[in-house]
């Protein structure tokens, strides 16, 4: 026993070293943003709304800008995106856009981009009366 507590706290001793010594790296509203994107498939609960704040925040380091998207479906495949994207735009009227792979490989369709929450959240509500009553809304980091 008295060896593990040894090892661990040797390896927290090198760990925080490692942290003070190297770690020099500034970290922002974005950094932490990216890690904290969505990760969703067409499987997923539908009611999924990941916000990090409305429409803009200002922090010391920049001006961060957030658009809001109503996805109506997620996929690793890109020609199943493809196919949900055409689906779509027989059901709605709206800029369908493919919104580039997340980190995990997703592409996310939509159906359309707001520059609020408040946007997004009433455009939601007719298109999950409509055909897609599993949507959400996905905020992107620009």
């Amino acid at each position: 026993m008295k060896k593990a507590i040894l090892i661990i706290t040797v390896l927290f001793l090198i760990a925080v070293a490692y942290v003070i010594n190297y770690s020099n790296q500034e970290i922002t509203l974005k950094n932490i943003a990216s890690t904290l994107a969505p990760h969703t498939n067409a499987k997923e609960p539908a009611t999924k709304e990941i916000t990090l704040s409305d429409s803009t925040k200002t922090n010391n380091v920049d001006k961060v800008q957030i658009d809001y998207y109503i996805i109506v479906g997620s996929f690793r495949n890109l020609t199943l995106a493809q196919q949900k994207a055409e689906k779509s735009k027989n059901d709605f009227n709206n800029n369908i856009i493919i919104l580039p792979p997340t980190t995990e490989g997703y592409y996310s369709v939509s159906i359309g981009k707001y520059s609020s929450l408040e946007e997004a959240k009433s455009a939601i509500k007719s298109v999950r009366a409509g055909t897609s009553s599993n949507a959400w809304i996905k905020s992107v980091i620009k």
